[in-house]
């Protein structure tokens, strides 16, 4: 049986529940426990709205419960992964849904569900942690081993876990936000995260009964973020649980209304629009929505004090923490040095007292976690205790003293979250004598407290605390390092905002549970926000990516010298005929075809093989692959002048050519830093005409001698790239976003402390952790929503003709029939100095590429496809015309190469790079790695045509069209150019939101530059879009079959 994306391994037989007309089935376990998995208790109307209970007997009908559901969306938990020892199983691949991840699970003893008379019994209901970012209700917090333990002790008990909108989907507020619910006749809650979180309690008042559970004796427990939402609970007022069972709580502060406005206002900005923040996916808006800053996973809206106020129907409260609560953050730091320690303490606290911190002057990293456990855990713990055992609750504190015994990074550490396995009684820790005997302990002490009982000795005056530690478990005595309160922050207060401003539209304050999450800030112990991190030195990423090119040097020196061999004598001798007609020496059609055709036959396999070997291998192998195959063509090549061998040659260079347009550039993308990606990709293109430069000119050298060494020389130096790449390989870092597809986190860290050099901070290595891992989820997610039958569907049809249009007319253009046969060309043609013209040729085409830059900035995209192709079309239709007025005189010679290196000039500087800039910015988001790698393929079928075609067209054996050559490619141009005028839009100075609002509003190509991005109130009243009713409250719109919530 599977839960969501989870395997189970506990399944004994099926169960049913009827409920009034509701009939649901879940399973039996191993434990002899009911499971009831994924039960909805309310039901989100849209995204920021807030959510209605669905109480049991209001679902009807059959509903499965035995799966779990999914979780909200969130970004990926990079620290997750490595507390997998403690656990049975880990969620972090469960699926997500934003609309349907309010639900929760019922762990019950099995007579409780299956007689009605049965005695009512204590409800333990649990919240998870996550800082309000990450986490799910499932197997980390599987309530089948301590249910099983507390039949075992006599006193079942029934666990309930939910789940809660996290981040933006949970935390959003704003004044827009606010008068909206306020017309649907809703009141305004700020967090709707903490009243999901409410409305699950409020269930369970509801429906618990209908498994046995006692609704009057229900204990609301929590870790991290989820222990300081009980205390937000019991801020709430709403007395829907009688005791609090509080685990390792930070000092979370949520933000005011006028942060969360900021915020909101940041979310729309990088959603295009206000309707876009609807209308898009999940997926799509978390990837693009303002992200927590996360210099450490830790380190975000902590407070310097905590203050609560007591709560009669809350008498009894387990509070406590472990030992070591910091060491889980900063685990990525066990190899850093003592600058480098102080350097991340700095970027987080920036007033930090790192005298008083590091005793001795040594800073280490125990002492770091030392004093951000005191200062973040158990420093507020103890003040929060004094602060209420006169006036407030019955209060148990504890530590858990007891450490990791699993080999691993956490190894020998009291690590936050620890209390969880402990606490849910997970089974793997149990081969541990000491781990055992702690659960043993603390599962007796809980079940105690959740039937009302007191687990120990109180806290008090005299302050006793538990102390977890195997054997050694027991009550000590606590002297508390109380600071005394400064009053410089205060947490669950409500924020009052002066009279008359806007904030005070907002009617019921304690309704929106106090302050709101901010998601934009961090802020250090003291409350002060922290600087920015500096940034790193980028000059290893530069020569990483300087290094790698000489894979695309590689791709132009073969492209330079092959089109030069074929005007040699010595290669001529070798692979052609004597033509006596001509009184020189030529090759057939058919060889010339196969030399080409074959080396694009190579670069579709090296294409087609580097998908499975990046994915599985990583992206150092495929640039060691480059060059051994590259290596292997040109000694094939030269070792014996045989056919079978020159193929074999092309061909491993064609396999060559396939595996560094996918591994150099992917390997430049990964490695750059976001604010160099641009450049460092373009180094690509670059490189390949600076190589082809770099053939032409050896070919240039070498042509003139009479011996095979002619065209072997240039093989030879071809040798220098491949092997320079070879050796540069050896001591590249893989790439961390390789790593972290993988899993391998902690090599991830070190390859981008690697690539940034020891100046770059800890905290932002971090951070770029995180934001690598959120893409490669999204890009996940992204893939698996979506076919590729959808390119050809609403507007995206647009879109992909678009990219395939741009790409096919930039092989259209005739470029490959000038880089692939120019030199034989000229030679023709009657041409002297073919290799000399050849490398002018090459030097106009790099000159295109590098005024490409600068032009492109303040003439766009599509003013410059235009000119270009206008351009081309003239230089083309010039060589046609002057080789029919006076063909095969100097004139007409003159025409030619001078028109000729025109033609190359204007590619690069148009088509052969602006190209590729508009596909990538035309495709959809959710897309564009199908739409590539179709207009990819459309790029190289053609190639392959032009390639068989052109030899039959300029050969003098065959149509010997020469020069008219022109008039086919330069109505080809022309064709381009209407094309482009009238379908190719202006992409340039939009963000991919942007464009995509603008292909949903199908805006006329001529009008995209000038057109305007509209917002929520366009979108209501679109002409393409039709209101098509209002479901309870929300207006629906559709557009292109799909309904959006307004």
């Amino acid at each position: 049986m599977t839960a969501g994306n989870i395997s189970l391994d506990n399944f004994r037989s099926t169960c049913r529940l009827r409920v009034g007309e509701t009939d649901l089935t879940g399973f039996i376990s191993k434990q002899n426990v009911a499971n009831f998995l994924g039960i909805p208790f309310a039901k989100v109307a849209a995204r920021f709205r807030t959510a209605r209970r669905i109480d049991l007997e209001d679902l009807h009908g059959d509903v499965d419960a035995t799966r779990y559901g999914p979780r909200c969306p969130q970004k990926v938990d990079t620290i997750h992964p490595i507390m997998c020892n403690v656990f049975e199983k880990l969620s972090t691949e469960q699926r997500t849904d934003e609309d349907t991840c309010l639900h929760l699970n019922v762990y019950a003893p099995l007579e409780g569900t299956v007689k009605s008379n049965a005695e009512k019994i204590p409800v333990f209901v649990w919240i998870h942690g996550g800082g309000f970012n990450n986490g799910d209700n499932t197997t980390e917090f599987d309530g089948n081993h301590l249910v099983q333990r507390s039949m075992e002790l006599g006193k079942p008990i029934i666990i309930v876990t939910f789940n809660y909108r996290l981040n933006l989907f949970g935390f959003s507020a704003s004044l827009e936000l606010i008068e909206e619910a306020k017309s649907l006749g809703e009141t305004p809650v700020m967090n709707q995260g903490l009243n999901d979180q409410r409305l699950g309690l409020q269930w369970v008042q509801s429906s618990i009964q209908y498994f046995g559970g006692d609704a009057s004796n229900v204990t609301l427990g929590g870790e991290s973020a989820g222990a300081a939402s009980v205390l937000y609970q019991i801020r709430g007022g709403q007395p829907l649980f009688r005791q609090a069972l509080i685990q390792s709580t930070p000092r979370l502060r949520l933000g005011t209304l006028k942060e969360s406005q900021a915020a909101f206002d940041k979310l729309v900005r990088s959603a295009a629009s206000q309707r876009m923040h609807r209308a898009l996916k999940s997926s799509q808006l978390y990837g693009q929505c303002p992200q927590r800053e996360s210099s450490s996973y830790l380190m975000a809206q902590f407070q310097h004090r905590w203050k609560i106020q007591p709560a009669e129907w809350c008498p009894q409260v387990v509070l406590g923490c472990t030992k070591d609560e910091a060491a889980l953050f900063f685990m990525n730091m066990t190899h850093s040095n003592e600058g480098q320690i102080v350097d991340f303490l700095r970027s987080i606290v920036p007033d930090a007292p790192v005298a008083t911190i590091f005793p001795g002057g040594k800073p280490t990293l125990q002492a770091l976690i030392e004093w951000m456990t005191n200062d973040v855990f158990t420093h507020p713990t103890l003040e929060l205790a004094a602060k209420v055992i006169e006036n407030g609750p019955k209060l148990f504190l504890y530590t858990i003293d007891l450490v990791d015994p699993f080999p691993g990074p956490l190894h020998g550490y009291a690590w936050h979250s620890f209390g969880v396995p402990l606490t849910f009684y997970q089974p793997p820790g149990r081969v541990y004598p000491r781990f055992q005997v702690t659960q043993e302990k603390m599962s007796a002490s809980y079940i105690n407290f959740f039937y009302g009982l007191e687990p120990w000795e109180p806290y008090r005056a005299a302050g006793r605390q538990m102390s977890w530690n195997g054997e050694r478990t027991g009550v000590v005595n606590v002297k508390p390092s109380i600071v005394e309160d400064s009053g410089d922050n205060e947490i669950l207060s409500i924020p009052q905002p002066p009279t008359g401003s806007p904030e005070n539209r907002v009617t019921n304050q304690h309704d929106l549970f106090g302050d709101h999450f901010n998601d934009t800030k961090i802020y250090s112990s003291t409350g002060k926000m922290a600087s920015n991190p500096p940034q790193g030195s980028m000059g290893k990423t530069v020569l990483v990516s300087l290094a790698v090119m000489c894979g695309s040097f590689t791709f132009g020196i073969e492209s330079g010298t092959i089109a030069g061999f074929q005007a040699m004598e010595p290669w001529l001798k070798d692979y052609g005929y004597y033509d006596a007609s001509l009184g020189a020496w030529n090759i057939h059609t058919n060889i010339q075809t196969a030399v080409g055709g074959v080396v694009l036959g190579g670069a579709v396999l090296g294409s087609i093989v580097s998908g499975p070997l990046g994915s599985r291998f990583g992206r150092r192998p495929g640039l060691f692959a480059i060059g051994v195959s590259a290596i292997l063509g040109a000694i094939f090549q030269i070792v014996y002048p045989s056919l079978g061998l020159l193929l074999l040659g092309r061909v491993m260079q064609g396999v060559a050519i396939g595996l560094a347009s996918n591994f150099v550039t992917v390997y430049q993308s990964e490695v750059a830093p976001t604010q160099y990606r641009g450049i460092m990709i373009s180094l690509y293109q670059l490189g390949i005409n600076i190589g082809g430069l770099i053939g032409t000119c050896i070919n240039e050298g070498t042509h003139s001698m009479t011996t095979r060494w002619s065209y072997r020389i240039p093989l030879l130096t071809s040798l220098f790239f491949p092997t320079l790449l070879i050796i540069v390989t050896i001591f590249l870092p893989e790439s961390p976003r390789w790593f972290l597809s993988v899993g391998r986190t902690d090599e991830a860290f070190k390859s981008i402390q690697r690539l940034r050099g020891k100046e770059y901070p800890l905290s932002q290595v971090q951070s770029d952790i995180d934001d690598i891992a959120q893409h490669i989820a999204l890009e996940r997610e992204l893939e698996a929503s979506s076919s590729y039958l959808d390119l050809f569907k609403g507007t995206d049809k647009r879109r992909t003709g678009i990219v395939v249009g741009v790409l096919l007319f930039q092989v259209l253009s005739g470029i490959t029939f000038i880089n692939s046969y120019g030199t034989y060309f000229f030679q023709v043609s009657g041409i002297s100095n073919v290799f000399v013209v050849t490398v002018i040729a090459s030097v106009c085409q790099l000159s295109g590429l590098l005024v490409m830059y600068p032009t492109m900035r303040f003439m766009g995209r599509r003013a410059i496809l235009l000119w270009g192709a206008a351009a081309e079309a003239v230089c083309l239709f010039t060589i046609a015309i002057v080789d029919v007025a006076a063909p095969g005189s100097n004139a007409a010679a003159k025409c030619l190469v001078a028109f000729t290196c025109l033609f190359g000039f204007f590619f690069t500087w148009s088509w052969g790079a602006v190209g590729w800039v508009v596909a990538s910015e035309a495709s959809s988001t959710t897309l564009r790695s199908k739409t590539q790698s179709v207009g990819t393929a459309a790029s190289w079928a053609m190639t392959v045509v032009i390639s068989v075609v052109v030899p039959y067209l300029i050969n003098p054996t065959a149509a010997n069209l020469g020069g008219k050559v022109g008039f086919i490619f330069g109505g080809l141009t022309i064709i381009a150019f209407i094309w482009a005028y009238f379908y190719l839009p202006e992409t340039g100075g939009r963000s991919l939101e942007e464009l995509d609002e603008l292909f949903l509003d199908r805006i006329p190509a001529r009008r995209f530059k000038s057109y305007k991005s509209s917002g929520l109130e366009h979108f209501a009243n679109h002409t393409a879009s039709a209101v098509i009713g209002d479901k309870k409250g929300i207006l629906i719109v559709q557009h292109e079959d799909k309904e959006y919530p307004v």
